[in-house]
């Protein structure tokens, strides 16, 4: 996108309970803002923030990524992100293949299904991106080689992908420590 001006319109991907779309919405006051999910759960409770919020400049639909044509017909955007929701369509197919029973030998069909289902979706984005629009995605990989399947799927769906942008992140769990009250 033209990082001097506001976007126009602004698809994400997943957008769950609508807490970053409706972010977007308030960052963004003159841009169409679309969040879909395939949650109806989600949906309704972004449709609340939204309404609590006094939003006019967002919806929110439930729909899955590579069936888009079916909710928004020949609709384009600008920008389309997706936070964390590209590896739920994937699932393990990011993930490296490793056989200890005939039974996981079998599960391999499922995750080449899945390698499937998220080229169709990268596909689909593809398709719906303007001709100076951009598709930001966070995403999380189990693994170094898991992050450079999805880079591979992307680029496999025409994106051009700015590898010397990607950051990895990491973060350790801390719990709480635990003390004995003595009474």
């Amino acid at each position: 996108t033209n990082h001097n001006q506001d976007p126009q319109s602004i698809l994400d991907i997943g957008c769950d309970n609508g807490f970053a779309t409706c972010l977007l919405a308030q960052m963004y006051p003159n841009t169409r803002i679309v969040g879909i999910d395939r949650c109806i759960n989600g949906i309704n409770c972004a449709n609340q923030l939204k309404a609590k919020l006094g939003l006019e400049n967002v919806e929110f639909v439930q729909a899955d990524v590579q069936r888009l044509d079916k909710v928004l017909p020949d609709v384009e955007f600008d920008l389309i992100i997706s936070i964390r929701s590209m590896h739920e369509i994937g699932c393990d197919a990011w993930n490296e293949n490793k056989y200890w029973s005939l039974s996981e030998y079998a599960d391999q069909e499922v995750k080449r299904q899945q390698t499937t289902q998220l080229h169709e979706a990268l596909n689909e984005i593809y398709s719906r991106i303007t001709s100076n629009g951009s598709f930001v995605s966070f995403e999380r990989a189990a693994s170094a080689s898991g992050a450079y399947k999805y880079v591979l799927a992307l680029e496999r769906s025409f994106f051009s992908v700015k590898r010397e942008a990607m950051h990895r992140l990491s973060f350790i769990e801390c719990k709480r420590p635990t003390t004995d009250v003595l009474t």
